[in-house]
């Protein structure tokens, strides 16, 4: 038994040795490949672990596009289309309440915009533009309309809100209303099951606009669905 115990410290002594024979050997400069190497992949990873973090389930990547600091999320509206959503604000810091569950029952969406109160703000056609957008390529049909009657009837578009929802029109086609008003407190808020108010206080356009969305996809995900689409 003693023996047997003597050998074995030998073997671990000799290994040692050859171990350290062996890391002689080795070019200093390939022990500075390895240090770089180890070092660009420590880095690689903090980079990720910074640059990435999870908002209500969904993955958000920031990417710097210009003077822009853009927060990223993609999803897969189908099999074979992804969808890339871009946020200017950050999500975790996006403070605009929402009220109600956001449902998409249609994929017909009147998009109603008081543009009497939103057009000094300059901010308005982005947003407009980046909702549209947005409800578009997840696969619904948007189609303009306005709040207000005498604009509807100016601009030739259909006069939809919480109440014209329930009109012959727009129910004839189960269309789901989003109203896009300024007021006094940003909010996001259902108040009916296909009728949804964004209000923008201070022409504070896109943080609502965002906010819409990013609940639309979280609230989605989370009944596990993968698009918006009904």
């Amino acid at each position: 038994m003693v023996r047997k115990q003597k050998n074995t410290s030998d073997d671990l002594q000799r290994l040692r040795q050859e171990v350290t024979q062996f890391a002689g050997k080795i070019p200093l400069w390939v022990w500075w490949l390895l240090v770089l190497v180890f070092g660009a992949f420590v880095f690689q990873y903090t980079l990720v672990a910074m640059t990435t973090y999870t908002y209500k389930g969904l993955t958000f990547t920031i990417e710097q596009e210009g003077d822009l600091r853009l927060h990223h999320h993609a999803y897969f509206i189908d099999p074979t289309t992804r969808y890339n959503l871009y946020l200017r604000e950050d999500p975790r810091e996006n403070e605009v309440p929402v009220t109600g569950r956001i449902i998409y029952d249609s994929r017909r969406v009147y998009l109603s915009v008081n543009t009497s109160e939103l057009n000094t703000c300059s901010d308005s056609a982005v947003g407009v533009g980046t909702l549209t957008s947005f409800l578009g390529l997840n696969g619904l049909k948007v189609k303009s309309a306005s709040p207000d009657p005498l604009k509807a009837a100016e601009f030739n578009v259909t006069h939809a809100d919480c109440t014209t929802n329930q009109e012959e029109e727009v129910t004839l086609l189960q269309a789901m209303v989003i109203i896009l008003q300024a007021g006094e407190e940003s909010s996001v808020e259902r108040i009916q099951d296909r009728c949804f108010v964004l209000t923008v206080q201070n022409c504070s356009v896109i943080p609502v606009i965002e906010k819409f969305m990013v609940e639309s996809v979280a609230q989605r995900r989370a009944l596990g669905a993968t698009s918006l689409r009904p």
